[in-house]
């Protein structure tokens, strides 16, 4: 069979913080070959003629316009297989996924994903990359929501104010609701409802109270 191999580089690839470009480019260049040479090894295995290797070097799998796999497509013909090393380096959205899938259907190539040993040639191997897909669409949603999540209560504690100025009254009453056994939530709830004003103005957020009170612990 012929096949044709796609490599990308992913978010994990990316510069990490302190690293200098010699180390992310060697770093980047390890990840490429390592994909690189999982489809070679797998075409000799199955004495496979690796007819090229598409790249697309930094580009995200949310866009489908990446040059390398958008020319990949382009290119593959009817009998041929889309062979990569693993699942997200070709995307982690359902609708990617199943667009492929119906593109292949109709032209009659087959995708192979040998991290996860499917062969969508065969119905069984069709499902597994549709069930595949949908956790990875879902784990990709469930980050963005955990991450949106986050920013939220970032933004809350930056407009309630930090532990750090609260006024010296403040910090005493929070101290001695603490004591009497009241929970961050409760603290909030009770210098909310004596209007205890924040230093931004606003209604108080556990998440601040916790804080403060772990840097209280920590003296």
């Amino acid at each position: 069979m012929r096949v044709r191999g796609y490599i990308r580089l992913s978010k994990a690839d990316r510069p990490r913080k302190g690293e200098s470009p010699e180390d992310v480019q060697k770093r980047q260049r390890a990840s490429l070959v390592a994909q690189e040479e999982a489809i070679r090894r797998a075409c000799e295995r199955n004495g496979d003629e690796l007819v090229g290797i598409y790249t697309d070097d930094g580009a995200t799998g949310a866009n489908t316009r990446r040059a390398g796999y958008q020319r990949l497509v382009r290119d593959m013909e009817k009998g041929e297989q889309l062979m990569i090393a693993k699942f997200d380096r070709l995307s982690r959205e359902v609708v990617t996924w199943y667009d492929l899938m119906q593109k292949a259907d109709r032209r009659g190539w087959y995708i192979a994903v040998l991290d996860q040993r499917i062969d969508t040639s065969t119905a069984s191997g069709w499902l597994h990359a549709m069930i595949l897909a949908v956790f990875a669409e879902f784990e990709r949603r469930l980050i963005g929501e955990r991450t949106r999540d986050a920013l939220a209560i970032v933004k809350r504690t930056k407009q309630l104010g930090t532990p750090s100025n609260f006024p010296a009254k403040v910090q005493r009453q929070i101290l001695d609701l603490h004591a009497e056994g009241y929970s961050a939530s409760k603290i909030a709830a009770a210098l909310t409802a004596a209007a205890v004003p924040t230093t931004r103005g606003g209604t108080w957020h556990h998440s601040v109270i916790a804080a403060f009170l772990r840097r209280e612990a920590a003296l």
